[in-house]
């Protein structure tokens, strides 16, 4: 264990008093006494066995369930394990913020930053220009004191790991920061690596948006501490063209523009300074993620045309959204061209080109995830049925689902409740015990190739493409299966595909998702994963059968296959992996 360096992250990252921080470390090297070095558990597996075993339940307490750890614990059992897994956790994320870069630091290092002469007249450091920082928001915003002290923390942090934010701002009113510190939606589907150098603990999307209001209140803030004083260049805000953010032009005269004042104070109050509408939520700003994410963009013109001296760029934006509007009434009796599309025979030729490169797991994994399941039904199946879930909807004979009961979220209200906007005593999810975004079904191919949970990065230039529609909403099931014969009912719903490693493939991400257009394609690929599993299990619940192979050009056998790919050497690790996982959904169900 890295004892120095963890204290040190402890302090300066976590952020924990002095006397929890000696707390956990006893906790740490206790735990190294009884299960082994934690460094060696993280390199293994990212602690995911350990932190299995120290997994006790509240159930287990109940039933009597000795401990799966081997510290020995005077009192009680579940306070005393939940100690020490939070501690073990402490250190699993100590150790994925990558803080081994600051070993040679010590908490005063830490504390004397750079300078800044910001004021033009004195010098302070980090610590005094965050304590005028707080207290403007104190004086100039709606927040309260648990999110001013957030957000000052937020810019520390920012600090540490990308220097000095007057420098930032001096240089180019942190333009090419905030460019660092965007990461959308597509970002994340496509498992894109954030361009800042900031560790992040948890969501990636969420934590840089964190990150990236901090440093945009922050530079809210010098503008309104320097006033008109300007230097004498301005760089060009980056654009799609350019992400040359060090060239610069002459700044135009600054001037009281009303315009502009009556934008920038509407979308101050209404994105900054807005109260939540919830007292308990802590981060008024974070309120409502949809609403920030197409917002934060008209913000960023505002503020950004502000500090780059940008009037005029501002009037252009406000004059053409209203001459867009106008373009758009005239405009409906215009329409789009009629562009060529391609010939089937040119989607053929495609197709011949791409299946090479699909990659399927090889069947005896999928076989081994199967046989799990069979061995498992009957303890899930009850524990479904006191939930109300149907057990059949994950676990149907022969069933490959390597993960029962979770499934995608669908809708505002499953949406709000994944990212805990809504409390489980409001709503809860049906026919499920978790909802995912799109992580529990690449977690056995992480297993299968890294020996290790997958952490938001999967296979450079690949990524997990579903085979068969695994949501309610719009399912083509009709399209993609058929019914066995003597059926007498419509297919239960097919969460179970979700997670299914017979329902998803890699595709190179050049590819630009043709399964996602194309049915004929997404069909053959389909009828290849029959080929290859269906005689190891069943790839999709009862009465659905795979669709009669057809005799054209269509005909998997008359394409060129990749080889499956994968090894079982990790399997054990995985199938022990996602059983504490599917424990800990049920415990969340519980309410434990």
């Amino acid at each position: 264990m890295h004892t120095a360096q963890f204290e040190n992250w402890l302090r300066e990252v976590a952020g924990l008093s002095a006397g929890t921080v000696g707390s956990r470390l006893n906790n740490c090297k206790r735990l190294e006494r009884y299960e082994g070095d934690l460094d060696e558990h993280f390199d293994a597996d990212g602690m995911a066995i350990l932190l299995a075993r120290l997994t006790y339940s509240t159930t287990d307490e109940r039933q009597g369930v000795p401990t799966l750890h081997r510290v020995p614990i005077d009192g009680n059992r579940r306070t005393g394990t939940a100690t020490l897994k939070s501690a073990a956790v402490l250190y699993k994320q100590f150790r994925e913020s990558h803080a081994a870069p600051f070993a040679h630091q010590t908490h005063e290092t830490f504390r004397r930053r750079p300078r800044s002469p910001w004021d033009r007249d004195s010098l302070f450091e980090t610590d005094g220009r965050m304590e005028m920082f707080e207290s403007w928001l104190l004086e100039r915003t709606q927040l309260s004191t648990g999110s001013v002290g957030s957000y000052v923390a937020n810019c520390k942090r920012l600090e540490r790991y990308e220097g000095n934010l007057d420098d930032h701002f001096n240089r180019d009113r942190m333009a090419s920061l905030l460019a660092r510190l965007t990461y959308s939606t597509a970002d994340e589907r496509y498992g894109v690596w954030p361009r800042h150098d900031v560790p992040i603990s948890g969501n990636l999307r969420d934590g840089t948006a964190t990150l990236k209001s901090s440093a945009t209140l922050y530079g809210y803030f010098l503008q309104n501490v320097l006033g008109d004083s300007e230097p004498a260049t301005r760089p060009t805000r980056p654009t799609v063209e350019s992400n040359d953010t060090s060239r610069s032009r002459p700044a135009p005269a600054h001037g009281r523009d009303s315009e502009y004042e009556s934008q920038r104070e509407y979308w101050w109050h209404r994105i900054i300074n807005r109260k939540s509408r919830d007292k308990q939520r802590q981060d008024p700003i974070l309120d409502d993620y949809d609403d920030l994410e197409n917002a934060e963009a008209l913000t960023e013109q505002v503020l950004m045309a502000r500090m780059a001296g940008q009037r005029s760029k501002t009037r252009k934006w406000t004059s053409d959204r209203a001459r867009h509007r106008h373009a758009g009434a005239r405009g409906r009796e215009e329409s789009w061209p009629n562009w060529e599309y391609p010939r089937d025979e040119q989607i053929l030729s495609l197709a011949k080109v791409l299946t090479p490169f699909i990659r399927f797991l090889r069947p005896d994994i999928v076989a081994a995830v199967a046989d799990d399941n069979r061995q498992r039904s009957s303890e899930w199946r009850d524990k479904f049925n006191d939930f109300g879930i149907e057990p059949d909807v994950y676990l149907w004979d022969g069933s490959p689902c390597a993960f029962p009961g979770i499934r995608r979220y669908a809708g505002s209200n499953e949406i709000a409740w994944f990212r805990k906007r809504i409390a489980s005593d409001e709503y809860t999810p049906p026919d499920c015990l978790d909802l995912d975004d799109n992580d529990f079904p690449k977690h056995l191919w992480a297993f299968v190739f890294t020996g290790r949970p997958f952490r938001k990065k999967g296979p450079p230039d690949y990524r997990l493409a579903h085979l068969a529609d695994h949501k309610d909403h719009n399912n083509r099931w009709r399209e993609q299966f058929d019914v066995e014969l003597g059926a007498i009912a419509e297919p239960p719903p097919l969460y179970g595909l979700f997670t299914s490693p017979a329902n998803a493939v890699y595709l190179p991400s050049n590819f630009l998702t043709p399964t996602d257009f194309s049915e004929s394609l997404r069909q053959l690929i389909l009828q290849q994963a029959y080929l290859l599993y269906g005689s190891v299990c069943r790839p999709a619940p009862p009465p659905l059968v795979a669709k009669k192979k057809p005799d054209s050009a269509w005909n998997p056998k008359h394409f060129e296959w990749g080889q499956p790919v994968g090894t079982t050497s990790n399997l054990p690790r995985f199938l022990e992996w996602r059983s504490a996982e599917i424990d800990k959904a049920f415990a969340k169900r519980w309410g434990i």
